[in-house]
């Protein structure tokens, strides 16, 4: 999906990389045989060898708690402007801390997150806090009705359902907490409150740093009540899980994870829809809201991250350094540049 978007948006020298030679050959071929380069994180100088004369790398490997900090490091040892579409808070946060300096020293972007959930949900967020200096909390819900999930983002939520859950609270990043029981919002296209669980994502992260005048930030996924209140007792049995969680019973239940479909088909994905509200309050308790809609939230992923490295190589930065989306290309212009793929913003009426 991502391939596909480059080539739909006119990207020149599109170079794949993995470690199956045959896989890639087949979707090189499909594009009318595009370059291919062997490479696995397990081995740094097949890295080396990926990103030599490359200006944008794009890496949709996961999880990225396993696989994804490799690739960060050789794409700032190379000077290579990074993005990723993944969903995990710990390594986001991790990368954060670790190589933000390093980033900024080379004068490159390193954007973790930059699939549909967080870049279109820092997004909306950030519209809220520019237009709108008095607000100082904001909470992001993620809704995806009709949702199949692929092998990559079950293994991603399994290694991401044992980290510990970060929010912005009184201006600090810090531990979410012991809460047992799902939160309830009113989304502006429903006229009932639905149940929505922590969703850990890089809104705490780096909302705060962007926005200093904000104090309060979480980000919340909805679900089905009874999906909510099984995953808030998942959530909250997470000590317990650490402990259990040992590397052959991780590694056992990836295996089963293989054992299914590669990835939600393309009547399936088609059939989904997905409102991302970012909703904003001051301290009089009045809402604002931006909410960004469409379909396919995989095939939106894809779409997303190609447009960011398209803007890339034509634009520079508008941040550098380990960064989120709206920092690098302005919220309102990426969120603008995303609307020709059925992909809207909108700025609905809350009620509390």
């Amino acid at each position: 999906m991502i391939v596909s978007a480059l080539v739909e948006l006119g990207v020149k020298d599109v170079i794949l990389g993995g470690r199956d030679g045959e896989q890639l050959s087949r979707l090189a071929n499909r594009y009318g045989g595009l370059q291919i380069r062997l490479a696995d994180v397990d081995r740094p100088d097949t890295l080396s060898s990926l990103l030599s004369g490359v200006r944008v790398v794009i890496d949709a490997v996961g999880p990225f708690l396993q696989f994804g900090e490799p690739v960060v490091r050789a794409a700032i040892e190379q000077g290579v402007h990074f993005l990723d579409i993944s969903a995990e808070q710990s390594y986001m946060s991790r990368v954060l801390h670790a190589y933000d300096t390093a980033a900024k020293d080379k004068g490159i972007v390193v954007v973790n997150g930059h699939g549909l959930e967080f870049a279109a949900g820092m997004s909306a967020a950030a519209l809220l806090a520019e237009a709108n200096p008095s607000i100082d909390t904001i909470d992001v819900f993620t809704r995806v009705d009709n949702h199949a999930w692929s092998r990559g983002s079950s293994k991603s939520s399994l290694g991401a359902i044992c980290q510990q859950q970060l929010v912005l609270r009184d201006g600090r990043v810090g531990a979410r907490g012991f809460s047992p029981l799902p939160s309830r919002v009113l989304m502006p296209d429903s006229n009932r409150r639905e149940h929505a669980i922590p969703f850990p994502g890089s809104e705490a992260l780096h909302l705060g740093r962007a926005y200093p005048h904000l104090r309060h930030v979480t980000n919340n996924l909805i679900l089905p009540i009874a999906q909510a209140f099984a995953a808030m007792g998942v959530i909250s049995m997470r000590p317990l899980l650490q402990a259990l969680m040992r590397p052959a019973i991780v590694a056992a239940m990836q295996r089963r994870i293989d054992r299914g479909p590669e990835g939600p088909s393309p009547t399936e994905r088609h059939s989904e829809t997905f409102n991302i509200l970012a909703r904003g309050a001051n301290k009089d308790g009045d809402l604002k809201g931006v909410m960004v809609s469409g379909e396919d939230a995989y095939g939106a992923t894809g779409i997303i991250a190609a447009l960011g490295a398209s803007l890339l190589l034509d634009n520079e930065p508008q941040a550098v350094g380990v960064v989120s989306t709206p920092e690098v290309f302005g919220a309102e212009a990426f969120l603008s540049a995303l609307e020709p793929w059925g992909i809207r913003t909108s700025r609905p009426e809350l009620r509390a």
